[in-house]
């Protein structure tokens, strides 16, 4: 007697890299451990000089390899996008990994009717980072996207990442995709990825993206949500905005 199994959504794993050979082997490991079989990874290089290229190029489990320089961080995504076949898609860093080989399987056991589903990352071997994100609490952090899976289409209907913002375009695509009623967001209890740390986001300051926010809550949540974001507002150090955007 044959079982019939449940039908399983491509994911498209897409890993962003520039020289970085000492990690980058163990972020495609995790996709290609993963027990879930309905899985592409496509890893988008910068044009690596230290010795990353040739590491990816004698990996036979990449999908697609695109190598050439890039105008930064979502230039690679918004490639890597394009490229992506899946109906879903998850992003990862050189030095980030997929939580365990079943979570894939975990998160896609069932459908979901959300355009937009995240779940956690964990730092180190305790931190967690970091639940249920409501408008308001997305105001003040950023969900990682090693925890997010994007409906592809999401990217068709309201745009891609915007390189107008250098390190944190992906929070300013969060607003947007959280302020369209059809994304319906959904948090599912779930570790995604163990969140390396080391990448330009989580050690730099976005101050384009700080500069613009009030507009984009006034543009995309409205009045509401800019009185309370007035009335809040209160940055006591740069350390403050660190803490506050989720970046360590």
């Amino acid at each position: 007697m044959s079982i019939i199994k449940p039908f399983q959504p491509l994911i498209s794993v897409i890993i962003v890299v520039k020289n970085a050979c000492a990690t980058i082997t163990s972020a495609v490991e995790s996709i290609r451990e993963q027990t879930y079989s309905a899985v592409e990874c496509i890893v988008i290089d910068g044009a690596s000089t230290d010795g990353t290229l040739e590491i990816l190029q004698n990996d036979s489990s990449i999908d697609m390899l695109i190598s050439e320089p890039d105008r930064g961080i979502y230039d690679a995504m918004n490639k890597g996008i394009r490229h992506a076949s899946g109906e879903w898609i998850l992003f990862l860093g050189a030095d980030d990994r997929l939580a365990d080989r079943n979570v894939l399987a975990r998160v896609f056991s069932v459908s979901y009717e959300s355009q937009l589903i995240y779940g956690n990352v964990r730092f180190g071997q305790s931190c967690l980072y970091d639940g249920y994100f409501s408008k308001s609490k997305l105001m003040w952090k950023n969900i990682c996207h090693q925890a997010i899976f994007y409906r592809r289409e999401l990217f068709q209907k309201i745009g891609l990442f915007h390189e107008r913002y250098p390190l944190w375009a992906d929070w300013e695509f969060n607003l947007r995709a959280f302020a369209d009623p059809v994304t319906k967001p959904q948090h599912i209890n779930e570790v995604i990825s163990l969140y390396g740390a080391h990448g330009l986001s989580h050690a730099q300051c976005d101050h384009i993206f700080l500069a613009d926010r009030l507009r984009l809550i006034m543009d995309l949540f409205g009045p509401w949500y800019t009185l309370l974001y007035r009335l809040l507002f209160r940055p006591v150090s740069r350390g403050w905005i660190y803490r506050q955007a989720g970046h360590v």
